[in-house]
């Protein structure tokens, strides 16, 4: 068993560095004079080449936010043996402290520091809240703040050129938080696929396969 866990532990430590590298690469949006990822399906082939070799880097590297969620799922169902309702509700419990209250406290703080003035500005001198109501309605409303307040690449294709855009909280960088909260949701029929690997098919792989595609 030890040695399990030491092998574990050295995988991850080989990903990091590479996955870090990735994750540079992901989040780098090129523009290059006359050129941008975006407008790929108007561009010919070879029409710039260093433009598209950097575009290729970030799509070759897109893998590592799908990889990322293998790690965490891995390490949340190590060392589980039995599964019931009680397990669930202790590793939610856990998951409220370390996910799901950070996520909405660190939300709200961006909304203060976005419209705080104004908000203070309605509480002290009276003013009307058409400015707030107006900021928050575009945002999707109070909800929306924390779900689908923007749209993230707009405009931006995938390799056949179709809309390649997704939604994202009010603080941007917090949707892979948002995402892997509602994948801990669905845990156990990822524990059900898990252990049902050495089985035939059965319909609820299936089903957890295309709720996990979706």
């Amino acid at each position: 068993m030890q040695g399990n866990k030491t092998a574990t532990s050295e995988m991850i430590s080989l990903l990091r560095f590479p996955m870090a590298v990735c994750v540079v690469l992901v989040h780098c949006f090129f523009f290059v004079k006359g050129w941008h990822y975006d407008k790929l399906a108007e561009q010919g082939l070879g029409s710039n080449v260093v433009a598209e070799l950097l575009l290729s880097a970030r799509i070759l590297s897109s893998f590592v936010v799908a990889l990322f969620y293998l790690v965490s799922g891995y390490l949340f169902f190590l060392h589980l043996h039995d599964w019931d309702g009680g397990v669930w509700k202790q590793k939610m419990t856990r998951r409220i402290w370390t996910l799901l209250i950070p996520y909405v406290i660190w939300n709200i703080l961006y909304v203060i520091f976005m419209i705080g003035p104004t908000i203070a500005s309605c509480v002290i001198n009276g003013t009307p809240w058409d400015d707030v109501n107006t900021w928050v309605n575009d945002h999707g409303g109070w909800l929306g703040l924390f779900w689908n307040a923007r749209s993230l690449g707009k405009g931006q294709v995938d390799l056949w050129g179709h809309p390649a855009h997704a939604t994202v909280p009010i603080l941007m960088p917090f949707y892979f938080i948002r995402d892997l909260i509602v994948v801990n949701l669905f845990s156990p029929l990822f524990h059900y696929l898990l252990r049902s690997r050495q089985k035939a098919v059965s319909p609820c792989a299936v089903v957890t396969l295309v709720v996990s595609a979706f």
